[in-house]
């Protein structure tokens, strides 16, 4: 397979996917920081898609709930740099012209798969504990959301991988 046209292509997309890993996290620093220091958090509102939600809201205040927002964005930022620093690695190796049919690609497919899965499964539940705890109240979501619906997109992706491996490797043993 050539993929010498598409390297600078896939150096770019590397570079990018760097950018918004450092980014992520600093923005969870910078989220801390303001959650830590002052009295008012800057998050007002989760930008999450919901396709399907069942809620027990707990009569959240503004600012509780713009603490709680802040609070349930800390993890989604560490495993969105989590996934954006290993996508960036996939990038970089193909951007340096090697196999996108390999054991290493394959685990990092799957490690981004599985971290976003667990990130769409348990963001609602992360969001609820928060809640909970700065409110006082009892507070309960489950939600059907986009980033499980990619997760389990990307788990898939890597199942192809892995079947696209083992049709590599009998390849290059037949030949």
């Amino acid at each position: 397979m050539d993929l010498k046209k598409s390297r600078d292509t896939f150096w770019v997309i590397d570079g990018l996917f760097k950018l918004l890993a450092i980014g992520s996290l600093v923005m969870g620093i910078y989220l801390a920081v303001q959650l830590l220091i002052y009295d008012h958090s800057v998050v007002s509102t989760t930008d999450r898609l919901v396709i399907l939600g069942f809620f027990y809201d707990g009569d959240l205040t503004a600012p509780q709930q713009a603490i709680t927002s802040t609070l349930s964005m800390l993890p989604q930022l560490l495993v969105w740099a989590f996934a954006f620093w290993l996508g960036s690695k996939i990038f970089y190796d193909l951007s340096e012209g090697l196999t996108p049919f390999s054991e290493i690609m394959y685990k990092r497919v799957g490690r981004i798969a599985k971290a976003i899965l667990w990130l769409g499964i348990l963001q609602p539940e992360i969001y609820s504990l928060f809640a909970s705890f700065v409110s006082g109240k009892f507070y309960w979501s489950i939600s059907l959301n986009l980033t499980l619906v990619m997760g389990l997109v990307l788990y898939s992706i890597s199942a192809i991988f892995r079947y696209a491996i083992s049709l590599q490797e009998l390849a290059d043993d037949t030949v």
